[in-house]
């Protein structure tokens, strides 16, 4: 098998799965250090320059996304070779098809609300395996990316991106739709094609499109509340859209069969995501210091707000 540093979290659920696992990565060329690539590596992952001669006639095949460029050394020495190229979507949908997948799509928000919904259901015993699209901070360590939870159960939680539409490569169980905007594509093809991928779930929905933050959430310090069945539930992320991410994942955890007294506590010890409106540190003189990959208009409009507040 063969990823390039995106796809890091496939190539640890692979490795979870049981498979052999090889890659390349032209930042690991570079010299230049890449935390998911040292816990690759750590798990027996072989790394290689990314020249094709990590492709073999033994590669059984190599993973490419579209982004990658169709003359990038791996891909050709793959056409040399006759090695079959899957693409990534493909691959994940094969590897997720092995349990009940339950989706978590949207414009804005996927990767914390993907972590918070496996987080609950963990919490709940439920034990998920969770493929996301960027390190949960309660799952990462020396030997782990962060953007894998390895789990025992049925489900399986994953991110899926709507960028290259190959969204539609799966179908999932169960599915929480957080929104829709114009970001990829203008928001009447992206609703549109959302409406075709939800077409496509099997079992629950929630269609979170245009729903208003929780009625009663809060802020605090560094945190956000919202009542749920009578209960006020505490999230230490600031932010209202983190108040609403928190609610549909809590809501959906319930649809999968959590028990409702689990969910406070869970949501209570969740740690947030690595450069998601992440607390990088702090001064004697109270000024915060955070890192966050906001890099869309509405993930911009989100994370200065929350920060103003």
């Amino acid at each position: 098998m063969r990823y390039t540093r995106p796809h890091s979290a496939l190539a640890e659920a692979l490795l979870d799965a049981g498979e052999a696992v090889t890659g390349s990565d032209r930042f690991l060329d570079a010299e230049e250090p890449v935390p998911a690539l040292a816990a690759l590596r750590a798990q027996g992952v072989a790394l290689f320059p990314q020249d094709g001669s990590g492709v073999t006639p033994a590669t059984a095949r190599v993973v490419a996304s579209v982004a990658v460029e169709d003359d990038n050394p791996d891909l050709a020495a793959a056409r040399r070779l006759g090695v079959p190229v899957a693409r990534r979507a493909d691959e994940l949908s094969a590897l997720l098809s092995r349990k009940r997948l339950v989706a978590v799509a949207g414009t804005c928000g996927k990767s914390t609300t993907t972590a918070i919904l496996g987080h609950l259901l963990s919490c709940a015993g439920l034990a998920p395996t969770v493929v996301n699209g960027a390190p949960c901070l309660n799952w990462a360590g020396p030997a782990r990316t962060g953007a894998v939870l390895r789990g025992d159960g049925p489900l399986c939680v994953a991110e899926l991106d709507e960028s290259s539409r190959q969204i539609l490569a799966f179908r999932p169980d169960a599915a929480l739709l957080l929104n829709a905007s114009a970001d990829h594509f203008p928001l009447d093809e992206t609703n549109a094609l959302f409406d075709r991928f939800l077409s496509r779930v099997s079992g629950p929905v929630l269609d979170a499109r245009g729903e208003p933050p929780p009625e009663g959430a809060e802020e605090g310090d560094w945190s956000v509340s919202f009542p749920l069945e009578g209960e006020r539930l505490r999230l230490p992320l600031p932010g209202l859209h983190h108040a609403q991410d928190a609610l549909l994942a809590c809501r959906m955890a319930l649809a999968l069969g959590a028990p409702r007294a689990a969910l406070g506590p869970a949501l209570a010890s969740f740690r947030g995501l690595a450069r998601r409106m992440e607390m990088v540190g702090a001064r004697p003189d109270g000024v915060r210091v955070v890192d966050d990959y906001a890099h869309n208009t509405e993930k911009l409009r989100a994370t200065i707000r929350a920060l103003r507040e």
